[in-house]
């Protein structure tokens, strides 16, 4: 994901997206945390916020029960 927030850091969002929703799909549980919060990112500078709302509540609840640092 080094490589997605690099692109989300030089204006290539699409492209960091793409990473964030393959990893999200792979990833444990408590990496959902990390890896979300660069996939809401893409999606508000997509100008899909209201995907990013969903990925945020759908993080939320995957997280539940979790540590706080999660």
């Amino acid at each position: 994901t080094t490589l997605a927030d690099l692109y989300q850091a030089t204006g290539r969002f699409a492209e960091a997206l793409t990473i964030y929703e393959e990893e999200l799909r792979e990833a444990p549980r408590a990496m959902r945390a990390w890896l979300a919060r660069g996939h809401v990112r893409a999606l508000c500078a997509l100008g899909r916020a209201p995907e990013a709302v969903a990925q945020a509540r759908a993080t939320a609840t995957v997280l539940s029960g979790l540590s706080e640092y999660h």
